[in-house]
């Protein structure tokens, strides 16, 4: 008996063929393929945190010579953490974005020698290297997390003054943040190891609406023009005067020419640095939907999450296979 197919399957086997026709169209020439991919609801499930249908795309995905750059909102603590549990499967990450674009971290190899300390002082970031961790370490912010926290204050209490909202801060609120991220209690102390930004969130996740997020973001304006303030997937995140997309810009100049960039995420904070690459591309969130963000030419592929970025992966590992064949030939 023929399985009837719904108008739903119809819809994703028209994006999937959509997809499958972008991808094969992008001009590849052999170069080291960089994918830039937020983290939370893109690369980990928004509700477990596990990379369900990435990882032997993605082992596959580095073995061959490809580069997977995390830019997220987590913590420093987090991507260290998550990097380890990755190299056990044979998935090497070198290097990430932290907390919004605050900063940049990258094993000592992964560039030559004094490379990234010369980029930054060039581009006047400050550098430091971390002995301990193995780690060179650049970072954007203009102004301090001192100030950061002050300024996140003030727009807690305006929030409930103008705007009747309950916010909170997630470095200094463990209940609310556990509450709404589920994070067990390793997980809730890496997070909370914020040094670079800060992180807003909604008491009531239902205010959590465009609006209300519009005067909030306002409300952050107004009170420090060093602020830049993004909706993430759960939380606003508020940093010193960077976001993903000049993270992004300065590690695409320290690569050089000769790299093709990817980007994939799936909320307004990943809209700076999707606009920057040369192919972005959009999961669904969790809700099954495509958000809506202001990225001229980007991609909306057809899965939630992180099967769109194994997806992804495994189409652009097609392109490995072919460009070898073709050589060989």
């Amino acid at each position: 008996m023929i399985k009837e197919i719904n108008g739903f399957e119809q819809e994703i086997m028209k994006q999937v063929k959509e997809s499958l026709k972008f991808i094969k169209e992008i001009e590849y020439k052999g170069e080291k393929i960089i994918l830039y991919t937020d983290m939370d609801g893109t690369f980990f499930d928004h509700y477990t945190y596990q990379p369900t249908g990435v990882e032997e795309p993605a082992k596959v995905f580095v073995e061959k010579n490809g580069i997977l750059r995390p830019v997220t909102s987590k913590t420093a603590a987090e991507m260290i953490d998550i990097s380890d549990g990755l190299k056990e499967k044979n998935i090497s990450i070198n290097s990430f974005i932290i907390e919004g674009g605050a900063g940049f971290y990258s094993k000592k190899d992964h560039y030559p020698e004094n490379h990234l300390k010369k980029m930054a002082r060039d581009y006047e970031y400050y550098y430091e290297f971390d002995p301990n961790s193995g780690y060179e370490k650049v970072f954007f912010s203009k102004i301090g997390i001192h100030e950061i926290i002050k300024t996140c204050f003030k727009i807690v209490k305006m929030a409930k003054d103008k705007l009747n909202l309950d916010l909170f801060l997630i470095s200094f609120d463990e209940y609310n943040f556990q509450k709404q991220t589920g994070l067990d209690d390793n997980q809730l102390h890496l997070a909370m190891q914020r040094d670079r930004s800060e992180g807003i969130g909604f008491v009531n996740p239902d205010e959590a609406k465009p609006e209300n997020i519009s005067g909030i973001i306002e409300l952050a304006k107004s009170l420090n023009k060093n602020i830049v303030a993004k909706m993430g997937g759960r939380f606003i995140s508020v940093t010193g005067g960077s976001d993903k997309g000049k993270a992004v810009e300065f590690t695409k100049k320290c690569d050089g020419f000769g790299c093709l960039n990817l980007g994939i995420g799936d909320s307004k904070n990943d809209e700076p640095f999707l606009r920057i690459v040369d192919y972005s591309f959009l999961v669904k969130s969790a809700n099954g939907e495509h958000k809506d963000l202001d990225v001229g030419d980007i991609h909306k592929l057809p899965f939630i999450g992180p099967e769109s970025v194994g997806f992804l992966l495994k189409l652009f590992n097609k392109r490995f296979k072919d460009y070898s064949t073709n050589l060989s030939q």
